[in-house]
């Protein structure tokens, strides 16, 4: 049996205790919070306690999923404190996932932490973690040259969760939108990473980065965001990465399309569902972590995860 604890429960958070509850190979030994509403509370008769019980109630050795912040810099205390006690860190922040070029001073830091307490922490999940970066990586596979990449991810945000409608600024005015990109509360936060991943491991030498963040409206109202990161190396484009989320899209889709030889096209008609896909993505990778070698690992370091 893996024991596995938890730390923020929130919609992700929630749902996935309700799948690893009923995992036959795991045993759930201790939830956390800081909302005062949960603490005290119980989950299937396991008690919400205050993170600041950590070290009191979480073993030794066991695994810790964190879904509380997508910045490394707001969870690197709580990070530290784990790593200290030797627990193993599976995350969904997603600044976690390849933070050696945007917060290189905090990667190293995880890292030697995580080798000097002989853990594991990891930071995944649906986008960054999967679709955007480590399988088009997988894919490049069959490629004898990659010249370039290009992924779309068009997602119908109908279905996500309220905090991820929020985020992707439905329903704000213009105003309002503007303002929230200025404030960078209206964003995709992993794109960067995703793009730092696909330079580093099929070695792009980008030396030039344009972002841009965009609305999406239709009939005068915004339902959401268009955001993009191309990667040039002495001004050839060598990664683009779209995302675009907005309520009732009507083609919602995944693609990878690698320029090359062979070169190839993959697309994931009506797109894989976020939420549900970070979920899955959180449990299936619990294996190949705990058999990986101590320290901060990237997607890259792991055995192919798969449904277990």
């Amino acid at each position: 049996m893996i024991k596995v604890c938890q730390i923020g429960l929130g919609p992700i958070g929630k749902k996935i205790f309700d799948s690893i509850k009923s995992h036959s190979d795991i045993e759930v030994v201790g939830l956390f919070d800081k909302s005062a509403d949960l603490i005290g509370k119980s989950l299937k008769d396991i008690e919400i306690y205050s993170t600041d019980e950590i070290e009191r109630i979480i073993p030794e050795g066991s695994l810790v999923i964190v879904t509380t912040s997508s910045s490394i810099k707001g969870s690197l205390a709580l990070f530290t404190r784990l790593l200290n006690h030797k627990v193993n860190i599976l995350s969904t922040c997603e600044e976690l996932f390849f933070p050696y070029i945007s917060h290189l001073e905090e990667a190293e830091l995880l890292d030697q932490l995580a080798k000097k307490n002989n853990v594991r922490i990891l930071g995944t999940g649906i986008n960054p973690g999967l679709l955007m970066d480590t399988l088009p990586l997988l894919l490049s596979t069959v490629n004898n040259i990659v010249d370039s990449i290009q992924i779309d991810r068009i997602q119908d945000a109908s279905t996500r969760r309220k905090p991820f409608q929020k985020k992707i600024g439905y329903g704000l005015n213009l105003e309002e939108f503007n303002q929230g990109v200025h404030n960078k509360t209206i964003r995709h936060v992993g794109l960067r990473e995703s793009h730092d991943f696909l330079n580093h491991y099929l070695n792009f030498k980008v030396n030039e980065i344009k972002e841009s963040i965009e609305p999406i409206i239709r009939k005068e109202q915004i339902l959401g965001v268009s955001q993009t990161i191309i990667g040039l190396s002495d001004g050839d484009c060598k990664i683009k990465l779209k995302f675009d989320a907005s309520i009732d899209e009507p083609s919602p889709m995944d693609r990878i399309l690698i320029h090359g030889v062979p070169g190839l096209e993959m697309k994931i008609s009506n797109a894989v569902q976020g939420d549900e896909g970070t979920i899955a993505v959180i449990i299936n990778v619990i294996p190949a972590l705990l058999k990986s070698t101590a320290g901060l690992k990237t997607m890259a370091d792991l055995t192919i995860p798969y449904k277990w």
